[in-house]
């Protein structure tokens, strides 16, 4: 299990991932017909792979895939197969295979924006108590604050994905909740809570009724409970027009 240690000397922090010694190596570049014949990745070859986590396009023969990293360098990592040729390098893509790995990527950081949110609502309390030595009660508001920013953060960016288009926002978006997390680490005081408000209302996370057992029972509650007069907004995909 890959794990992280700080250096007693130097203060850095080091990953330790031995497991990725044992990663098979490719044969010469020159031989690439060998090298087809072995790969994981190339089509013909899926049962060498886990269960592949997406694929595209969704119908018919898959032109790129996502499989988890047998070999990876902390806990939870994927590798994006780029085609179902031997292809070497990004360099030797065909056709529409550029497009389908940016959307493959896009995607795929949409998924890892949402483990992103559900870690930050475990790790802050513990962070602030453990670490910090604060109380529970100031954890519970600071978290409070990243899930009420949030909130803030969804009515804003909403129209502007309408607008823009909402790859791109998604992606914008989580990329400014790194800087915020790391303003949150590095200062307890005003602008740690700042960076931590800036963080949540980057990563835009809707909880979808799909994930429960009876999403139409679910949804009659929350109407239910929904005040006299009140809004209840309920987001939904519909397939893409041909």
């Amino acid at each position: 299990m890959p794990e992280l240690r700080q250096d007693p000397i130097t203060k850095r922090w080091v990953i330790i991932a031995s497991e990725r010694a044992h990663r098979p190596r490719q044969q010469s570049v020159i031989d690439a017909a060998s090298n087809a014949k072995l790969c994981p990745f190339c089509a013909g070859h899926e049962e060498m792979t886990p269960p592949q986590t997406l694929v595209l396009p969704e119908q018919g023969d898959w032109r790129v895939r996502v499989v988890p990293n047998l070999y990876p360098a902390l806990e939870r990592q994927e590798v994006v197969v780029h085609s179902r040729r031997h292809a070497r390098s990004i360099a030797e893509l065909e056709g529409d295979e550029p497009e389908l790995v940016v959307e493959a990527w896009q995607r795929r950081a949409a998924t890892v924006r949402g483990y992103v949110h559900f870690g930050l609502l475990t790790f802050i309390p513990l962070f602030e108590h453990d670490a910090r030595d604060t109380s529970s009660e100031y954890g519970s508001r600071v978290l409070a604050l990243m899930l009420f920013a949030g909130a803030v953060g969804t009515l804003v960016v909403g129209p502007l994905a309408d607008r823009h288009g909402r790859r791109l926002m998604l992606t914008l978006t989580f990329a400014t909740a790194v800087p915020g997390v790391a303003l949150y680490l590095a200062n307890p005081g005003a602008l740690g809570l700042a960076g931590i408000a800036f963080a949540g209302a980057g990563i835009i996370s809707t909880f979808g009724l799909v994930y429960s057992p009876d999403p139409l029972a679910v949804a009659s509650e929350l109407g239910r409970v929904t005040k006299a007069g009140g809004r209840l907004a309920i987001t939904a995909w519909r397939p893409t027009p041909a």
